[in-house]
């Protein structure tokens, strides 16, 4: 190693700071790492000096660092670190609309979500999850995609609920029928399980859930649930909401949300008016709350990686507009402590769970 070596992390390696923790994040691989804060410091100096600058001001404390960082494909030792810039980490997209709920009860005809659909993949949307509170049927989901052409989208998660009459071979077909349907959840089914079928593609799931499909169930932050899909994500994540940004909700009968969870409805899709909808300003005014304004969220070093639900917080926060600054009411996470508990037993959310009468 010489005089003039530099460590240099990757630039698409994400370090955020929490109050008494970091954490490193790989997005390329999916990796999460959580250091003490001590190293914050270390890390800054590391990105301004040469090795044998910092290795005067840390001793041996240095090369475990060092090796850490290579082991893990974190960085790379380089006499020329000005030839590796940062990325850019500013978020834009081209699309009014990136991601939608849509909501579907048991009906004689599935033609108008295929029209709904029409409408979302012509704003540009690329993901969908369909909470379906019916047993799902092959036809069922031929029907509603019968006379859909989609320009934009990328993929299709389903929700459904379990029922005797349905089995692993219908829901194995639908997934090889139609590629771009990445993930199906069945719900209020008797175990947690994943089912493995070489008739599908790798990227394709079947789970099976004991958790009931309920709009109140979701919101859930633990530290299993702390998503790492992909660079552009965490881009996202930094400047913008990580639930709500450029997402809509559809109900059964057509009415637009921002999620399923919240109450207030801004129009009907079926009435042609959508993009009036999403050009108004009530509609997007969450978009662009993101975690580094959340109360104790912006303290906390996973604010990049997980989602930040607005249906349901601890209600003790606002800013100057009077929109809901408060943390997430279904996080049991103290960023102060570094420990996670069961947030329906906090004393201090008992108000809370009680205003949404979410008590169970």
């Amino acid at each position: 190693m010489s005089h003039n070596d530099f460590l240099l992390i990757y630039s698409d390696v994400f370090i955020t700071e929490g109050a008494i923790k970091i954490t490193i994040v790989d997005p390329s691989r999916g990796k999460v790492f959580e250091l003490p804060k001590s190293f914050s410091q270390l890390i800054h100096d590391l990105k301004k000096c040469p090795i044998s600058e910092v290795r005067l001001l840390y001793d041996d404390n240095l090369d475990p660092f060092i090796q850490f960082i290579l082991e893990n494909d974190l960085g790379m030792i380089t006499s020329t670190p000005k030839q590796f810039p940062d990325i850019d980490r500013s978020f834009s997209s081209p699309e009014y609309i990136n991601n939608a709920i849509l909501d579907f009860y048991p009906s004689e005809s599935y033609d108008v979500y295929g029209t709904r659909l029409q409408k979302l993949d012509n704003l540009g949307c690329k993901f969908y999850e369909f909470r379906m509170y019916l047993s799902l049927d092959l036809k069922i989901i031929e029907s509603i995609f019968k006379n859909v052409q989609f320009n934009s989208l990328k993929s299709i998660n389903i929700h459904s609920i379990h029922s005797s009459e349905s089995d692993n071979e219908n829901y194995i077909r639908i997934l090889r029928n139609f590629p771009f349907i990445k993930r199906i959840f069945i719900f209020n089914s008797d175990s947690n399980s994943r089912i493995k079928s070489k008739e599908i593609m790798d990227d394709q799931r079947l789970y099976y859930l004991t958790d009931k499909l309920d709009n109140k169930s979701c919101g859930k932050v633990s530290f299993h649930n702390l998503f790492i899909r992909s660079t552009e994500q965490i881009v996202e994540n930094i400047s913008h909401n990580s639930c709500l940004h450029k997402k809509i909700s559809v109900d059964s009968i057509g009415n637009i949300r921002n999620c399923p969870s919240m109450v207030e409805s801004y129009g009907n899709i079926d009435d042609n008016i959508l993009p009036t909808i999403i050009n108004n300003t009530n509609f997007t005014k969450l978009w662009d709350i993101n975690k580094d304004q959340i109360e104790v969220c912006k303290d906390c070093e996973f604010r990049y990686l997980c989602t930040d639900c607005r249906a349901y917080t601890e209600r003790t926060h606002y800013n100057k507009y009077n929109i809901d600054i408060s943390k997430p009411l279904k996080c049991g996470y103290n960023p102060y402590t570094g420990e996670w508990s069961e947030w329906s037993l906090n004393p201090l959310k008992k108000e809370a769970i009680k205003y949404y009468s979410i008590e169970k």
